[in-house]
């Protein structure tokens, strides 16, 4: 009967368990070093706040894209995004947010492509309570001014006969939604 060198078999193992140990390692690292970025730029050590936002796809060089969310939500409202509505966003991130190279672009283009679940409302709901701790209720105001500006014309963009009726039910409906997001925010 041959002997097996033992050391020889579990090399390979042993190898694969190291490097995949050292993956996890570092994948954490990198995961708690962009927590302290995004929680440096929002000016919060809110765990649940960080850790909504970082599973929706944001971080430090993105962060501007959490602002678009509700457009997001409003196109999205009534199952499908159309074309007028994404020209819609997309035209105003120009004007209004972070031009076409921006990382942000980028992540507001994937969520245009996939539809939303439940934690980007989320996400967003976690940042606007963040944010309104650290705003005055002017700003407060002026932020909800802008959000239910741009969501109108998201809904709006695309939609209606003869010029009437053009923010669908579902929109109208996420519309309220967002205003009740502000409410709750000024009372957090």
């Amino acid at each position: 009967m041959q002997k097996t060198n033992r050391s020889v078999v579990e090399r390979p193992h042993e190898e694969s368990w190291i490097q995949s140990t050292e993956l996890e390692q570092r994948n954490a690292r990198d995961a708690g070093r962009q927590r302290m970025e995004l929680a440096a730029e929002l000016g919060t050590e809110d765990a649940a706040t960080l850790d909504a936002l970082i599973a929706v796809g944001i971080d430090r060089d993105n962060l501007p894209a959490v602002e678009w969310i509700p457009m997001v939500l409003v196109a999205w409202a009534d199952g499908l995004v159309q074309s007028g509505e994404r020209e819609a966003i997309l035209r105003a991130t120009g004007g209004d947010g972070f031009p076409p190279d921006h990382p942000a672009h980028a992540l507001l283009l994937g969520w245009l492509e996939t539809p939303p679940t439940p934690r980007l409302l989320g996400a967003w709901q976690a940042y606007l309570t963040s944010v309104s701790r650290r705003e005055n209720a002017g700003s407060l105001r002026a932020r909800e001014a802008w959000v239910r500006a741009r969501a109108r014309e998201v809904a709006e963009a695309d939609g209606g006969w003869l010029g009437f009726a053009k923010v669908s039910s579902e929109e109208g409906g996420m519309m309220l939604e967002l205003a009740r997001a502000f409410r709750t925010a000024q009372r957090a």
